[in-house]
């Protein structure tokens, strides 16, 4: 990608590959951790609470994964994108699959694979 926009060369102080690559692997373990100990918390707040949670914690995982890349601290990126981002997502992806149970009872196995192609092509 970066060949694309006319980078040809890395810098000495650029992130190399596998430390780039923890950043994901953060973001998705903290997305199973947080839909396994906020889904009791989503069923009890209701999903307005807690999509509103999911979008402060999303954003402002961005926000804080941004400065981290501004001023070049690969922890502010790994704390921002991959800890922060991925709770707010995993909250978000919780409360979408609750609220979609909830209102096809007769289907649920269906309304659950829809949410996860969904999620899952919205995400890639």
């Amino acid at each position: 990608m970066t060949k694309l926009i006319g980078i040809t060369q890395s810098a000495p102080t650029d992130w190399n590959l596998p430390t780039l690559g923890w950043i994901f692997f953060s973001a998705i373990a903290f997305v199973g951790i947080s839909a396994a100990v906020f889904g009791k918390w989503v069923e009890k707040q209701g999903p307005r609470k807690a999509m509103f949670v999911a979008a402060l914690c999303f954003s402002g995982g961005f926000f804080i994964s941004a400065m981290g890349v501004y001023l070049h601290q690969i922890v502010l990126v790994y704390l921002g994108y991959g800890v922060l981002g991925g709770i707010g997502l995993g909250i978000g992806y919780i409360c979408l699959v609750s609220t979609l149970i909830k209102w096809f009872p007769d289907r649920p196995g269906m309304a659950t694979g829809m949410a996860i192609m969904g999620f899952g092509g919205s995400v890639s």
